[in-house]
């Protein structure tokens, strides 16, 4: 068995020779030299990653949670495929809020080879995909997979949260993919089988604690229990408290990437506040009634998910669309909201009590889409063409019982905060 193995499975069939490549198999591998060639190693203090060149210029494109311990204007060490030289980076620009950054690499221009990026309008569930990157650091690796969504990443009903802590707020779309994304794939690009840039990888997920109680704690050995036995127990009760997840692997788009390459290309580092300013805004602040008590959603009639209009801003698209706040608030004690929320209402973080807007009008739909929180406003919003109107079904809540209306806001990049 040995001997026929290490002869290879040519021998085994009979062959003198290999099998020559299929056609698929040789755009496969044409793909994957493309792409590798594309993608680099990257070592921050105390952590590893991947990333993707994007220019002649020596600029790469990797997750910020890779350089993150370099800081901007670190230095990161980078190392190219086949290439054994180690090459010096820079932090360049960076996007915390979105999980990206740039890095700029001091490489000859015959190492830098760019991936065309994708539109994310092109991007189709059920193609085929590939990830390369570096999983727990074993450098350059390939995996295949497909699309298998392109979704929102925003899953909990009434609340601002992503789909894991990778996400921030300001990531409306993410490319869902069967290809595996390890350790160390973070930053490294997730391509199709032209060789062309779909997103960077970012994150998976593996596994999900059950409701009712973790790991730790539960298990009690018993007085005659063999340590056989009680690995058995414990082995089972882990698999009761675990649901185990397949396939469940995450890239930024892009598109995204593309869309804000000229500022992180200029140095910036985008803040959330300077991610607004640079996107259209209707000009309005927004509370999520998921995040209201639901004692305070019941005593004052208020639905049980939509954003309450706070305020809008004067001359803005909201205010010229008929969009108004209300004027009556109760006061709650921070102690009893949402830490969201209360991030919201009280940013200093100070306040024992906060005045909890109660009246005012509810965005409640956005396009036909029921709206949970702001991210899925801005999601709307943002694939929108420039000038084009957003359709919102509109509740007004006040004392005389309010009523439904649907309204057409057109947004705007404006200035300032």
């Amino acid at each position: 068995m040995a001997l026929g193995l290490g002869l290879g499975t040519g021998w085994l069939l009979g062959q003198e020779k290999p099998l020559p490549l299929t056609e698929e198999e040789r755009l496969m591998v044409a793909t994957v030299e493309r792409a590798t060639e594309a993608t680099v190693l990257i070592r921050a203090p105390g952590d590893v990653g991947s990333g993707v060149v994007l220019s002649t210029e020596g600029l790469v494109a990797t997750n910020w949670h890779v350089v993150r311990s370099a800081g901007p204007g670190g230095r990161v060490r980078v190392y190219f495929h086949r290439d054994p030289a180690r090459y010096e980076g820079e932090v360049w620009g960076a996007a915390p809020a979105l999980d990206l950054a740039l890095v700029r690499v001091e490489a000859p221009p015959s190492r830098l080879r760019p991936l065309t990026p994708v539109p994310l309008a092109e991007v189709q569930v059920g193609q085929r995909a590939l990830a390369v990157g570096a999983p727990v650091g074993l450098d350059f690796t390939v995996s295949e997979g497909i699309v298998s969504a392109v979704r929102l990443p925003y899953f909990r009903r009434g609340k601002v949260e992503s789909l894991f802590g990778t996400f921030g707020r300001y990531v409306t779309e993410v490319i869902q993919t069967t290809a595996p994304v390890n350790p160390g794939n973070s930053g490294g690009p997730l391509v199709d089988l032209r060789g062309r840039l779909l997103g960077l990888n970012t994150a998976t997920v593996r596994m999900e604690v059950l409701p009712g109680g973790g790991l730790g704690g539960g298990l009690r050995l018993g007085g005659d229990m063999t340590q056989r036995e009680w690995l058995d127990l414990a082995v089972d009760e882990m698999a009761r408290r675990l649901r185990v997840y397949e396939g469940l692997n995450f890239a930024v788009p892009a598109e995204t990437l593309t869309f804000y390459l000229p500022h992180l290309r200029a140095g910036v580092v985008l803040d959330e506040e300077r991610l607004e300013a640079l996107r259209p805004r209707i000009g309005a602040e927004l509370l999520p009634l998921g995040l209201y008590p639901e004692r305070v959603r019941r005593e004052e009639r208020l639905p049980e998910d939509g954003l309450l209009v706070r305020a809008v801003r004067p001359g803005g698209p909201a205010d010229r669309a008929g969009l108004r706040g209300g004027k009556r608030s109760v006061q709650v004690s921070v102690e009893r909201l949402d830490p969201e929320l209360r991030r919201l209402l009280d940013p200093q973080g100070k306040a024992k009590e906060v005045e909890l807007p109660v009246e005012g009008d509810v965005l409640l739909e956005a396009e036909g889409q029921p709206l949970f929180d702001e991210g899925q406003l801005r999601a709307v919003i943002w694939r929108k063409p420039p000038g084009e109107g957003v359709r919102l079904k509109v509740l007004q809540v006040d004392r005389t019982g309010g009523g439904y209306r649907e309204v057409v806001v057109r947004p705007m990049i404006l200035p300032g905060p």
